[in-house]
């Protein structure tokens, strides 16, 4: 066998000994690096479809290439060197360029190795060689990482951990561009971007985790590379990129890769990207235990905050039931300093019976019955006092129990009034509902007395008042006499003196409610002082508090309504509001009454009197003006006071609406100058507690009302059986001295408004009386009219409509008493 001076074999029948059961293209096709094989000539029988790409010849052109012809010039002697060290039956490794078909020099790794013969004769050799690049990509992404893993140790952020990611692949494994995506809400976010081209620099839109090739390389969790992105779907523009190696981490994101070339990146990028992408994950990793470090040392901080701040009290028990821990809260709450807690057991301030219960408890919880136990018991603080608690228990996996303790002192208290308040309304609107039917009675009720009988019977027979009563108010001696009473007790009235005086009679509630007109209570009888004159009578007959209504309508006080109880504080704030609006209903039924009788008695009383020094506006005008001021008309409306109508003389009409409008007296409402002839003033006022509102309220009406140089003299009229002392008595209260002139009785043909007769005076309501007389007086009637229906609709409070529907109503009735009640025909020709 010959060799050439390198060693090597150079006879034509070397190929005869190549094996023909050696090729297997489908392993070799598979091999990352470049596989081949020369025969003794150094001519290429064998190789791979790595080699065919790499060095870019067609199988035709290597089958006529000489080994040497893949290596420059210059390294042919070493090569043929090393060459011979093959043929002698060795192995060599060797650094060399490998010189493709364009003529580019690539620096590879070469190994060869000698093909023998069953006979041991070496007939050919099998070299691979593997690009230096990847080698020195393995050593440089070595050193790369750990640089990275220096700025990564360092990294505060996600954010940072993928810029140092982006630098760090773009910088070695050549690519046109490096992207870094997190994973934010389920979809992969591009963060960061490092590129050399122009055309990649921005960040792609982001993909839902398993949406198109990217999100569907993260699904599966493997790196990958893609050889040609066009062939992935061609209807896709993926713009200057052509080849792509996506490196996923797992809950964290995924490292993009691309290039502009296809199949820029082969196994060893793939393999070196693993490794890449695995120091990446580490570095998220890193930050993940930090944060969540840092959010456990913040959660512990703020545990312990809340346990010292909480206003409960926070303890822990071991498993032996002995306390390891109390908060502040809980020993300011018991007395005791914590060091004095920690080490005991609870029963050192719960009694046996409420020990044993929690003991229970804590069994439950151990059994797993139930996973938090509550129960109350009462804790026995330092100082001795029991503290109310309600105490929440929980387990401490393999340590024992924490307990949170919370005072319920207040919570009780509020349980207890909210009690108390359910009991006061139910029995509150009982009340009411008596109240109501009580009210309601009072319509059928045809005099007073059976109007105070009524109320009487209706509250003794409830459930809640021990005795009622009833009493009217003598005017000239100041004395409450009662009038009715239903109940127990009753005896209780024959002892019974209570005045309106200063003296002690009148202290009591019943002289307070007669003097101020307001609901007065006294609900200990045993300790108030006011009702000292009464106090032994009421307790032998089991009569322990009270409240009096005054009887009011307007400023009358028509007497009083006593109301007792067999208990203390029987009435509540909203039971004397009720009994508040009982007392005006019943004062305005009994003013109704009076005035139903006035309109219908055969024999009325006429009463004259005077009023000196008063303060009544009529006295105030006169005594300013010197003139004389006359009452024609009243009106009643919806408003409070009366609408007075006025003929003032001897002053003009600038004076008077002058010393109307400037006057201090709180009683002048609205003043309208309905006319002026030059001697006489017709004037509109609005007054407020007057004398004929006063009068009118006791059923009493006023006929005539003259002032003069401050002097009022009145005349009016009421039922016969009426008691005038207590009407004048009502008025000298209020009004200043009365002087009584005349007393006779008269027949009532008339009454009502002037001149107004007794079948119309019947038959007219309030509101139609009202507008009628405001109508008549302010000379709607006149022609031409001194008042306009707007301006008397005004003064009465109503629409215009409203006056003219009363008006109509009015004078039909009017029409009727003249026509069909006096007997005369409508006819025009009677």
């Amino acid at each position: 066998m010959q060799t050439s001076s390198d060693g090597w074999f150079l006879d034509a029948e070397s190929r005869d000994h190549w094996p023909t059961d050696f090729a297997a293209d489908t392993v070799l096709d598979a091999v990352s690096d470049l596989f081949y094989i020369v025969d003794r000539r150094g001519q290429f029988v064998e190789w791979n479809e790595r080699f065919r790409e790499a060095t870019g010849y067609t199988d035709d052109e290597i089958a006529d290439l000489h080994q040497f012809d893949i290596i420059p010039d210059e390294a042919e002697s070493e090569a043929r060197r090393l060459l011979a060290a093959v043929a002698d039956g060795g192995e060599i490794t060797v650094e060399a360029p490998l010189v493709t078909t364009d003529g580019d020099r690539v620096p590879h790794e070469f190994t060869a190795s000698p093909l023998t013969d069953d006979d041991g004769r070496v007939w050919g050799m099998t070299g691979t060689a593997r690009a230096v690049s990847a080698r020195r990509g393995r050593e440089g992404l070595l050193r790369d990482l750990h640089r990275v893993s220096r700025v990564l140790l360092g990294a505060e952020s996600e954010q940072a951990v993928a810029d140092a990611a982006v630098e760090i692949a773009q910088d070695h494994f050549e690519c046109a561009t490096a992207g870094v995506r997190l994973l934010v809400d389920g979809r992969l976010e591009m963060v960061a971007v490092e590129t050399d081209d122009e055309r990649l620099d921005e960040r792609l839109p982001p993909y839902e985790v398993g949406e198109g090739f990217v999100g569907a390389a993260y699904e599966r969790g493997e790196p990958i590379r893609y050889e040609d992105l066009r062939d992935l779907d061609p209807e896709i523009d993926y713009g200057p990129a052509r080849s792509a190696m996506l490196l996923p981490i797992p809950g964290h994101g995924m490292i993009n890769l691309a290039a502009t070339e296809p199949g820029a990146f082969d196994e060893a990028d793939l393999e070196l990207g693993r490794v890449f992408a695995a120091d990446v994950e580490a570095a998220f990793e890193r930050l993940d235990r930090e944060r969540r470090l840092r959010e456990r040392k913040h959660e512990l901080e703020r545990y312990e905050t809340l346990v010292e701040t909480m206003g409960d009290g926070i303890y822990t028990t071991d498993t032996d039931g002995v306390i390891t821990m109390a908060n502040d809260t809980l020993a300011e709450m018991l007395g005791y300093d914590r060091d004095d807690l920690v080490g005991e057991t609870p029963d050192l301030v719960v009694d046996s019976d409420a020990f044993e219960r929690a003991n229970g408890l804590v069994e439950q919880l151990l059994s797993g019955d139930i996973s938090v136990a509550t129960h109350e018991a009462e804790l026995a603080t330092a100082d001795g006092r029991s503290l109310p608690i309600e105490n929440r228990l929980s387990l401490l996996p393999g340590e024992g129990t924490v307990g949170v303790v919370r005072d319920v002192t207040e919570r009780r208290r509020r349980e207890q009034q909210l009690k108390r308040s359910h009991e006061e309304l139910t029995r509150l609107n009982r009340i009411n509902e008596l109240i109501q039917e009580t009210i309601h009675a009072l319509a059928s009720a045809a005099t007073r007395e059976e109007i105070e009988t009524t109320v009487c019977e209706r509250l003794a027979d409830s459930e809640f008042y021990r005795l009622a009563m009833t009493g009217d108010l003598h005017r000239t001696d100041g004395v409450v006499e009662p009038s009715s009473w239903a109940g127990d007790g009753t005896d209780y009235l024959d002892s019974l003196t209570v005045t309106s005086a200063d003296d002690a009679t009148g202290q009591g509630p019943g002289g307070r409610a007669i003097r101020t007109g307001d609901v007065q209570v006294c609900q200990n009888v045993a300790a108030d002082p006011g009702f000292e004159p009464w106090r032994e009578a009421a307790l032998a007959h089991d009569l322990w508090s009270v409240t009096v209504v005054p009887l009011r309508h307007g400023e009358t006080v028509h007497g009083i309504l006593a109301v007792y109880a067999d208990e203390t504080n029987a009435f509540s704030g909203r039971e004397l509001r009720a009994f508040d609006v009982l007392g005006d209903m019943i004062g305005f039924a009994i003013s109704a009454i009076q005035n139903r009788r006035l309109i219908q008695a055969d024999q009325v009383q006429e009463f004259e009197f005077r009023l000196d020094e008063s303060d009544t506006v009529a006295a105030g005008v006169t005594e300013h003006l010197d003139c004389r001021y006359r009452v024609l008309g009243l009106a009643s409306t919806a408003e409070p006071g009366l609408l007075h109508y006025v003929a003032v003389e001897g002053a003009t009409a600038a004076e008077i609406e002058a010393a109307l409008n400037e006057s201090e007296s709180d009683r002048i409402g609205d003043v309208r100058l309905i006319s002026d002839d030059g001697d006489t003033c017709l004037v509109e006022a609005r007054v407020v507690g007057s004398v004929p509102e006063i009068l009118q309220e006791s059923g009493v009406q006023t006929t005539e009302a003259v002032a003069e140089d401050g002097t009022v003299e009145f005349v009016a009229r009421g039922p016969r059986d009426l008691d005038f002392r207590t009407v004048l008595g009502t008025l000298e209260s209020t009004h200043g001295g009365v002087e009584l002139l005349a007393k006779h009785e008269i027949d009532a043909d008339v009454r009502a408004g002037r001149g107004t007769p007794v079948a119309v005076a019947d038959r007219l309501t309030d509101r139609q009386s009202a507008a009628l007389n405001a109508a008549y007086f302010s000379g709607y009637f006149d022609w031409p009219r001194d008042s306009t229906a707007e301006e008397v609709a005004d003064a009465l409070g109503i629409s215009s409509a409203t006056l003219h529907q009363h008006l109509r109503h009015a004078q039909r009735k009017l029409l009727e008493a003249s026509f069909i009640d006096g007997g005369r025909s409508p006819n025009l020709d009677t």
